[in-house]
């Protein structure tokens, strides 16, 4: 436990590469992920190694399926956005 919260039971992790299409305002991207052992439930927390840019990203994460997690890129930063390749890494967290 970390103070006097809830014990994490685990904590699981995996990367893959996504090459994000151009998105105008607006607009979304999704993939999905493996990570074997997470399940519904489990607190997720996604990132993206090519978003460096200033503006608004939208990223969220949720378990779609045993082993998988669907994550989505929204873009909000009122213009159209073209990221590079980058490392998608998904962090679960088990409680």
């Amino acid at each position: 436990t970390i103070g006097s919260g809830t014990a994490i039971t685990k904590i699981l992790s995996a990367t893959t590469t996504w090459d994000v299409p151009s998105l105008v305002n607006g607009a979304f991207a999704s993939t999905t992920i493996t990570v074997p052992g997470v399940t519904a439930g489990d607190t997720i927390i996604p990132s993206l190694s090519s978003i460096t840019q200033d503006g608004w990203y939208w990223l969220v994460s949720y378990v779609s399926a045993t082993d998988t997690v669907s994550v989505r890129l929204l873009n909000s930063t009122g213009g159209t956005i073209n990221l590079p390749s980058g490392t998608l890494r998904v962090t679960c967290i088990k409680f």
